[in-house]
């Protein structure tokens, strides 16, 4: 299978669109179609980026970035916020890839649902849920197995 850029085996890709890969415990290392996206050299972008990629199943609306990212700003201002990070984001994910994957959708903001995309914290979360359950059922070798590979997905807290 390929590898990504940060070495690990790359997604593959539906449909012609590119596919997104991020590890998010420990440090934050995003890839897209196997290329680095720069999430060091803007928080704003970094935060907002991580945010997206957590909450990508449906679109957030800008109401409730505002209030998560700037919850003392006065709404003018809080807008103004907004839109430097997300003009950060699809710029860092532009430089990666031409193609368009950050969307606004009903006053809200989104990843391109035909985007793959794969976050170690899903993955993380299914092994640490079965390795749960199959210890709660008694099958201690299966349980071991899971948590494993959780720990070998665990690269340090969320967003480090």
């Amino acid at each position: 299978m390929p590898k990504t850029a940060d070495g690990t085996d790359a997604v593959p890709g539906h449909g012609g669109w590119p596919t997104l890969t991020a590890r998010l415990l420990g440090p934050m290392m995003v890839t897209l179609n196997g290329r680095v996206v720069d999430t060091a050299s803007s928080r704003r972008t970094r935060y907002l980026l991580s945010y997206l990629l957590l909450h990508r199943r449906s679109a957030v609306p800008r109401d409730v970035l505002m209030d998560t990212f700037w919850p003392d700003a006065r709404p003018a201002a809080a807008r103004n916020s907004l839109h430097v990070a997300l003009t950060g984001v699809r710029r860092v994910l532009a430089d990666a890839c031409p193609e368009p994957v950050l969307e606004r959708r009903h006053g809200g903001y989104r990843l391109a649902p035909e985007l793959p995309v794969w976050v170690d914290v899903d993955d993380f979360e299914l092994c640490r849920r079965g390795g749960q359950q199959a210890q709660r059922s008694g099958d201690g070798e299966t349980a071991r197995a899971a948590y494993a590979a959780a720990d070998r997905l665990y690269g340090g807290d969320l967003l480090a």
